[in-house]
This record gives C-alpha cells, sequence and structure tokens, in this order.
C-alpha cells in the first residue's frame, strides 16, 4: 500500500536511506556519512516553519519532499520553497513524484501558503520534463546562491 505524510522525529531511520541515495547522487563519493545524515535530519524534523513529505509503499521509503514557508510571497501572502524533491531511483516513472507534489500541493494550502517555488539543475531534463508535465510555470528570475566561503567573507566584511 502507497502512502503519503509527513514526517516526524519518528521516521529519522525510513529516511536515512533515501536523503543518503539524494546525496550520492548529487555529490558522489563526496557523501556524508549515515550518521551525520541521521544528526542532521533529527535537528531538521524538531520544527520549525517547514514540512517533510515522506511516501512509502508498505515499509519501504520511495521519496521525499522538503518545503520552507518564506514571507512575504506575492500581496505579502505566505509562499512555500520546495528545496528537494527526491525519488528512488528504483521508484521513478510509477507516479511518486506527482503524488509528493499533490501531498505537498494539500500541505501548503492547509497552511495558508499561495505556491510553490523551486529549482532544478539546468541539465536535469527529466525533471525539467517532470515538471513542465505537471504544468508548473518557469520563472525568468535568476537564482544565486552564497556559498560557505562568501558567506564568511561577507560576514567579517
Amino acid at each position: 500500500m502507497l502512502t503519503i505524510r509527513e514526517a516526524s522525529e519518528g521516521d529519522v531511520e525510513l529516511l536515512v536511506p533515501l536523503f543518503h541515495a539524494m546525496e550520492r547522487h548529487y555529490e558522489g563519493d563526496a557523501a556524508i556519512a549515515a550518521d551525520l545524515v541521521r544528526q542532521r535530519l533529527g535537528g531538521f524534523l524538531n520544527g520549525g516553519p517547514a514540512g517533510l513529505f515522506l511516501i512509502a509503499h508498505d515499509a519501504a521509503p520511495l521519496g521525499f519532499a522538503t518545503l520552507f514557508e518564506v514571507f512575504p510571497g506575492g500581496d505579502l501572502t505566505r509562499a512555500w520553497y520546495m528545496k528537494d524533491l527526491y525519488v528512488a531511483e528504483a521508484a521513478r516513472g510509477r507516479g511518486v513524484g506527482e503524488a509528493l507534489m499533490r501531498a505537498a500541493a494539500r500541505g501548503v494550502l492547509e497552511r495558508g501558503g499561495t505556491r510553490i517555488d523551486f529549482v532544478t539543475g539546468g541539465d536535469n531534463r527529466g525533471a525539467q520534463r517532470f515538471y513542465d508535465r505537471l504544468g508548473a510555470s518557469r520563472d525568468p528570475n535568476v537564482f544565486y546562491r552564497c556559498d560557505a566561503q562568501l558567506l564568511t567573507r561577507l560576514a567579517e566584511g
């Protein structure tokens, strides 16, 4: 049976393999150790203006979506930013991502949100096709990032 729910601290062990797989997918051999994943997940799931939706088939975790409330959105409403939507490789193409997006949409609307913003890699054609198929619009804004080195320089400066 397929289930989708908001994750809690009790789900850390279910989430560790998914987060570790996502880190390996994007970072390769530089992926962080499972113990550190466990520690960081525990801290994240301990509250705040965020949500982590978990999808599983029976007891096997298939994917997750992480969202954070941002203010202000358009007309000073609550907007949400989806940092990650990850589906285990073996579960891709089976509707898992769409089910996660639907759960995220319900969660955001229940919290009074008016939109979800997100980015995907320019070379991630599969994700782009997925989001296009859902009907998400491409935003003309340019995405910027201040990495740790720049943060330090700015903070000292």
